[in-house]
């Protein structure tokens, strides 16, 4: 039956109201996003498999898609989630690369990414550079240099970050 994949039902949502498509053909991960609901898109469950790259490239293009002018999400604030970005930067960077430099001036709402990872190193250094706010949990010294520099901290800040304790972590912000 066709109809049953025009439509998307979510129950039990904070802004359901705006879930009601009818017989629009929305992809799920859109419809969440014109919802305001965050999507995490967790790498872990694909990790090492031959689509993880693909699999990512296709849901940032959808949404980048959708928020270009004419887009669906156009004038929605859009905010995404990714956890162990390094994991899907690869073949993804071009996307990624535009969402951080352009996505934030897209409609009336932009883009905002909220990123995860544990080797801070091993992300692009055009996404670190364009990261304006980080919660830092206990690095290595080599991570926390990297840190250090493209925050703008101090030595006693670099310290703290590769003493902190666990589950203990900082809030650094590069405005002033």
């Amino acid at each position: 039956d066709d109809n049953a994949h025009s439509q998307f039902h979510l129950n039990n949502v904070i802004r359901a109201d705006k879930l009601k498509l009818g017989h629009t053909k929305f992809h799920p991960i859109i419809a969440l996003l014109k919802a305001g609901i965050i999507p995490c898109l967790m790498t872990s469950k694909l990790a090492g498999t031959k689509y993880e790259e693909q699999v990512f490239n296709f849901y940032l293009w959808l949404i980048w898609h959708a928020k270009e002018k004419g887009g669906i999400l156009r004038d929605e604030p859009i905010v995404l989630m990714i956890d162990e970005l390094n994991q899907v930067q690869g073949n993804n960077r071009e996307v990624l690369v535009k969402m951080i430099r352009e996505g934030a001036n897209m409609g009336l709402g932009g883009i905002s990414m909220v990123w995860c990872a544990q080797n801070y190193t091993m992300i692009d250094s055009v996404i670190r550079t364009n990261t304006t706010m980080g919660v830092i949990f206990r690095q290595s010294h080599e991570e926390a240099l990297a840190i250090k520099k493209d925050f703008t901290l101090s030595d006693y800040w670099m310290d703290r970050i590769k003493m902190l304790e666990k589950f203990e972590c900082l809030l650094v912000t590069k405005d002033q």
